[in-house]
């Protein structure tokens, strides 16, 4: 269970602690004006159903924040939205959430494209008619990713390589950071998608990757593969498929893989000319250990071995991997295949780094 799993688990198990009470959605939600009601009726009038509906019939809307309501007899996770185009509220609930059901919190202050698919109000639940009542939009992520899933789909269908090797362009919407696995979201035609970092760029370990992706940034990518699944066959469903107190989503979902390594540099023949050519050039300690050894990085990619003699002047510490520090070095053996070899560490241009407090303090 991550983090986020065990929050909700946390914020469910204190409901049934402590009885906490969430408020009525149809009376706690921010309801349409007339001008609004208006709107959104004639944008649901173009398509009719959710099945009919294309890409065209999607809007623009911001996400607000999230709430958790009463609405029959469940607890739902509610994202509010605002349309760009009118500033009118509108709901997702946890069922329409898309791919990214679990942390709606994530597209608060993200603009996307969602599907208007239907009002209800106090009435409403209560199957009763009445003229003049107020209405509350509901919206879909889930349906805006589907239909513009289903079109990318029937490209990749049509012809396979044509699709994979068209060049696209897609804006940084938020950087997961992770020890081990690090993933960009960003936005494409209006949907949110994903692409592990070693699918961005060259992993570095001088070189974050916030520092090669950042919100705004325009990049161009391809789609390498999208398959055709279920939300029910995905593992964070299956998960949750004992909480009784939420919904889940269900239905069509297309998993969309994406990179961008044909849009930057090949550093294995920057290498291998370095290597060929006998040169000195500048490096970055990425690693020490006082028995293991110095790890030097001498491209995005490449980590191996920096020899440093023992009677150099130059005496690095962990300070010197906290600050990646520079080094002159030139490569002595490279095996191509295993990216491993080493490097004979010539000098620290700007020096070794400076001893932190703490090191000093421990050293008297």
């Amino acid at each position: 269970m991550n983090e986020n799993e065990q929050e909700l688990q946390e914020v469910l198990d204190a409901d049934a602690r402590d009885k906490v009470t969430y408020p009525l959605f149809v009376k706690a939600a921010e309801q349409l004006t007339r001008d609004q009601i208006s709107k959104l009726a004639e944008i649901k009038r173009n398509y009719g159903s959710p099945e009919k509906a294309t890409e065209k019939d999607l809007v623009n809307a911001h996400g607000v924040a999230v709430s958790t309501y009463t609405l029959g007899k469940k607890h739902m996770p509610m994202l509010l939205m605002r349309m760009d185009s009118n500033d009118a509220p509108v709901y997702i609930p946890i069922t329409d959430g898309g791919t990214s059901f679990r942390h709606l919190e994530n597209f608060i202050d993200q603009d996307i494209k969602i599907l208007i698919t239907k009002f209800i109000s106090f009435d409403d639940v209560n199957n009763k008619q009445k003229k003049g009542q107020h209405y509350i939009a509901m919206g879909s992520i889930t349906n805006a990713e589907q239909i513009v899933g289903k079109e990318l789909y029937d490209e990749f269908q049509k012809d396979p390589e044509e699709a994979k090797n068209k060049d696209r362009v897609g804006v940084v919407s938020r950087v997961v950071v992770a020890n081990r696995l690090s993933i960009v979201m960003f936005n494409y035609r209006g949907i949110t998608l994903g692409m592990l970092e070693r699918n961005f760029h060259q992993r570095s370990l001088t070189h974050p990757i916030t520092r090669d992706a950042y919100i705004g940034k325009s990049f161009k990518f391809r789609i390498s593969n999208i398959t055709k699944t279920t939300y029910e066959d995905m593992t964070s469903v299956k998960n949750d498929e004992n909480l009784s107190h939420i919904e889940l989503p269900s239905g069509t979902r297309y998993f969309i893989e994406t990179t961008s390594l044909p849009f930057i540099p090949n550093y294995d023949e920057e290498v291998k000319k370095l290597y060929e050519q006998r040169a000195w050039f500048s490096a970055r300690i990425a690693r020490y250990d006082s028995v293991k050894g110095i790890l030097v990085e001498i491209a995005p990619g490449w980590w191996i071995k920096g020899f440093l003699p023992a009677n150099s002047i130059y005496k690095p510490t962990i300070q010197d991997q906290i600050h990646h520090t520079l080094v002159t070095v030139r490569i002595n053996r490279i095996d191509f295949e295993k990216h491993t070899g080493q490097a004979y560490i010539h000098s620290f241009p700007q020096g070794v780094a400076a001893p932190s407090v703490d090191s000093v303090m421990d050293q008297k």
